[in-house]
């Protein structure tokens, strides 16, 4: 019979290197890094929305207002306030 050397064993609750896997060293959350819009127009409409959507109204509406009723540029400022690079202003 064929004894083996006994192996150091981590104290309760930790894990050795050997346990670790892949998905317990990628818990931590990524840091978003804020991006300043190159149109400051869409910083300061996502400002208004934030304040004005709990009183009842619609983001459109709040940036037909912050457009003086320019429909088009409304929309204009909308959709790059809603793109993936501006989202983070929403809140």
């Amino acid at each position: 019979m064929c004894l083996l050397p006994e192996v150091p064993q981590p104290p309760a609750g930790e894990l050795s290197d050997a346990e670790r896997t892949a998905d317990s060293k990628t818990d931590k959350k990524r840091k978003v890094k804020a991006i300043t819009p190159e149109n400051p127009d869409v910083a300061k409409l996502a400002k208004k929305i934030k304040k004005e959507l709990p009183k009842g109204g619609t983001m459109i509406d709040v940036a037909r207002d912050f457009a003086n009723g320019n429909e088009t540029k409304a929309q204009s400022l909308l959709r790059q306030l809603r793109s993936d690079r501006y989202r983070n202003l929403l809140g």
